[in-house]
């Protein structure tokens, strides 16, 4: 027992230091994953860790916490779940909104125009389990690039007598306007036209493979095929080849029973407006170590950074490596790493790093998950790796807990949107000030994510 608190202590908003290793070069970074980012800092006294719940992104030498809230519009008889994604500057404290879903609060609006009695449900209101209507849409942040984030959405709406309906889509936002970007605007327009060629040229492709299916399938794989379609704007941002590469998702634009998605192969382009030798050194080359792992290499000046994947566990060790290619093992984490945000080229200004210790800090309370991970091993012990507990609900079945609305001008407070909350907009009065946790879908509503 007394180990398991060490280990959770370390890393729910403290950090954690192992014995000095000889040798060790001074180094400062935040590694990425895809739900947490780990800060590590290398000098005289150790290795020290710190991990958070937190998706950071540094835009014009800012740094801006980016997370996603429900907006949740639902009746008794009706549930309409919409998300928005924010955008919080660390230095200001201030949040706004950059994205909302369009998809879903069009039909609670539409829904409540037909419905005049329809009640609105309330902070104490259980949900339906039998509403003549469901639709939901579920975000993920897939990640940010300069100025940019890319985003992953899906779609489910459910008509009472009617087939469940889906939407996939990728897009990709500017963090400072909240506009959806096109290839053109961050690529140029050459490359723009190179990037959906090559997407047509795939496309063309799978239609071929539909045609060799068995007899059986041959139908229904055509008509899929043949659904698909290239948008300019449905796509994400990645890097392929250490190069900027755009990830485009071939898709219906409306809501369908059959919801044909492909996420096509990363188009790799020689350059973009966003792709600058900053936003380089946060991306790795990819250097092959064997069969059963790779390894991602990002090289400075004085030391570099190896992240190491096991293809079998899932998992990413982590190690500074010096000038003569010694290796000082840091962490392991669970599942890729995004990227690296450089904290020594050049070291942040004493407020911006105040305000990064206290989002780290802060971060440790944002929901019910409690994310940890053991510090670099001690001789003669296996590499630690990250875990990631859900604790067991102390809310009896069926009950509710009532969260605080959490709105833009909260943000001062460090409070930060939960998962599930139902929230309101003040200029729907019959929505304002109605909140509620919102149970999570189910598994037979859950469908494959594009």
């Amino acid at each position: 027992m007394r180990r398991l608190v060490t280990v959770v202590s370390c890393f729910v908003g403290v950090a954690c230091a192992r014995p000095p290793a000889a040798g060790a070069p001074a180094a400062e970074f935040l590694v990425a994953t895809a739900d947490s980012t780990f800060w590590v800092r290398s000098d005289s006294t150790g290795i020290k860790l710190r991990a958070a719940p937190i998706h950071l992104a540094q835009v014009q030498g800012r740094f801006v916490e980016l997370y996603l809230a429900d907006d949740d519009r639902s009746f008794d008889n009706a549930v309409f779940v919409s998300q928005r994604l924010y955008a919080r500057d660390l230095l200001r404290g201030d949040s706004s909104v950059i994205w909302r879903d369009s998809v879903i609060l069009p039909l609670a609006v539409d829904w409540g125009r037909r419905h005049p009695d329809a009640v609105p449900l309330g902070p104490d209101d259980e949900e339906n389990d039998a509403v003549a209507m469901r639709a939901t849409v579920e975000a993920t942040l897939l990640g940010s690039f300069g100025p940019w984030v890319s985003l992953r959405t899906h779609h489910d709406i459910e008509r009472r007598g009617a087939p469940l309906a889906h939407r996939s889509d990728r897009l990709t936002v500017d963090v400072t306007s909240g506009e959806v970007g096109t290839l053109v605007e961050l690529f140029g327009e050459a490359q723009a036209t190179s990037i959906l060629e090559d997407g047509e040229r795939q496309l063309a492709a799978t239609r071929e493979a539909a045609e060799q299916q068995p007899e059986a399938q041959r139908p229904r794989a055509r008509r899929m095929a043949s659904l698909l379609t290239l948008s300019a704007h449905r796509f994400a941002l990645t890097v392929e080849n250490a190069r900027p590469a755009a990830e485009l998702l071939a898709a219906l634009d409306a809501v369908s029973p059959d919801d044909p998605a492909l996420v096509l192969r990363p188009a790799a382009t020689s350059a973009a407006p966003w792709w600058t030798p900053a936003e380089r050194a946060r991306h790795p080359d990819l250097v092959p170590d064997g069969m059963a792992a790779r390894v991602s290499r990002w090289s400075g000046a004085r030391y570099g950074v190896l992240a190491r994947a096991d293809s079998g566990a899932g998992r990413v060790a982590i190690a500074l490596a010096d000038g003569s290619a010694r290796e000082f093992p840091v962490v392991a984490v669970q599942g890729p790493v995004a990227a690296i945000t450089w904290l020594d080229r050049p070291a942040p200004d004493a407020a911006t790093r105040a305000a990064l210790t206290r989002a780290f800090a802060d971060a440790a309370y944002y929901s019910d998950e409690v994310r940890t991970a053991r510090g670099p091993a001690r001789a003669g012990r296996p590499a630690p790796w990250s875990v990631h507990v859900r604790h067991p609900s102390r809310t009896p079945p069926g009950a509710r807990l009532v969260p605080r609305n959490v709105a833009a001008h909260d943000a001062d407070r460090r409070e930060h949107a939960r998962p599930r909350l139902r929230r309101g907009d003040p200029r729907d009065d019959r929505h304002d000030g109605r909140h509620l946790g919102h149970a999570p879908r189910a598994g037979d509503l859950r469908h494959g994510q594009h």
